[in-house]
């Protein structure tokens, strides 16, 4: 049995420090925090402020950290109070999935990252909480669990990096990053895209340079698995890179 500690709204650093002052850390296995923000960057900052904080206080050594929830509401809400988590497009939301789980599985202190929500809560489009779901409710049209773009962006992502273990994250020039995955056999899959909060409307696409590996075929896929580029040019290739994330998947030259 592992004890969990935390649970929190958000990343609140003073609680923590007391809970660890408390002697918290002798008594739990791992933390738990919620990650909930506008963009990647600060749920990063968030979290690898908590693990410094651990290690300050536990000789150097992390403790595991959940992110025991976290997610993006599709929302016409412009309420100025409530979750900021949220993007007025279902391709935003989708974008922001695949950007939390990269970015978190790429931080050695988190051993787990949720997302909240499964299903809407509501129908209400213009209500923040009803509306994190990667299925919509059911309604008197439809009455069926009907997918949003975020449910096939998870299943393209399990799908792309299953079996696949973080190697580097790279930056490609001015806001844009890569993140390397590899296997057992050596082959890699890659993510890439243009930094911006989840809702921004206006950052446009940027080309990049990419290597591309002797002895493998190397194409570029949108986050539902829509072949963009089928077969990069060897060496080295251009590419756009938007705020949307891509995968660039190897195969080995001949199949």
């Amino acid at each position: 049995m592992k004890i969990v500690a935390g649970n929190t709204s958000g990343t609140p650093l003073a609680w923590f420090s007391d809970f660890i002052d408390a002697g918290g850390l002798r008594y739990s296995d791992m933390l738990s925090t919620h990650g909930y923000a506008r963009d990647l960057d600060q749920t990063i900052a968030n979290v690898t402020a908590l693990d410094s904080l651990v290690r300050s206080a536990n000789r150097g050594v992390s403790k595991p950290i959940i992110v025991s929830e976290i997610g993006v509401s599709n929302t016409t809400s412009t309420a100025a109070t409530g979750n900021i988590a949220r993007v007025p497009a279902e391709d935003q939301s989708a974008g922001a999935l695949v950007k939390i789980f990269v970015g978190l599985r790429a931080l050695p202190s988190v051993a787990q990252t949720v997302w909240y929500d499964g299903v809407d809560d509501g129908t209400r489009q213009d209500e923040t909480e009803d509306n994190f779901g990667l299925y919509r409710q059911p309604t008197d049209t439809v009455n069926a669990f009907q997918p949003k773009q975020s449910a096939a962006a998870a299943g393209y992502l399990l799908n792309q990096l299953s079996g696949y273990t973080f190697q580097t994250r790279q930056s490609l020039g001015p806001d844009v990053w890569m993140y390397t995955f590899r296997d057992s056999s050596g082959a890699q899959r890659r993510v890439l895209w243009r930094d911006a909060p989840y809702a921004d409307s206006t950052t446009g696409p940027t080309t990049v340079t990419v290597k591309t590996r002797a002895g493998y075929r190397t194409s570029a896929s949108s986050i539902t698995g829509e072949t963009l580029v089928p077969n990069l040019e060897p060496g080295s290739a251009k590419i756009s890179v938007g705020t949307e994330p891509i995968y660039l998947d190897e195969v080995p030259a001949g199949s």
